[in-house]
């Protein structure tokens, strides 16, 4: 599998389980706004390690972004 594949299917995984915690009743106020947060950091991070061209730190930011919400909310 190519990096790109690999990165796919990571922003994919991320988008599904993000669309879950939105619509999960039950995730409280405190939960969303800790997510929000995170993602916020992620997106700071995705965006910075894609104009720096560095697909690894990129996957691997993406992966410790959803291995945080699988060890704190699976």
């Amino acid at each position: 599998m190519s990096k790109e594949d690999y990165i796919t299917r990571l922003v994919n995984a991320s988008r599904l389980i993000n669309e879950d915690i939105l619509s999960n009743s039950s995730f409280e106020i405190e939960d969303l706004e800790l997510v929000q947060e995170k993602m916020n950091e992620l997106i700071n991070q995705l965006e910075f390690w894609h104009s720096q061209d560095n697909q690894e730190r990129f996957i691997y930011e993406l992966k410790k972004h959803l291995d945080w919400i699988v060890e704190n909310y699976s």
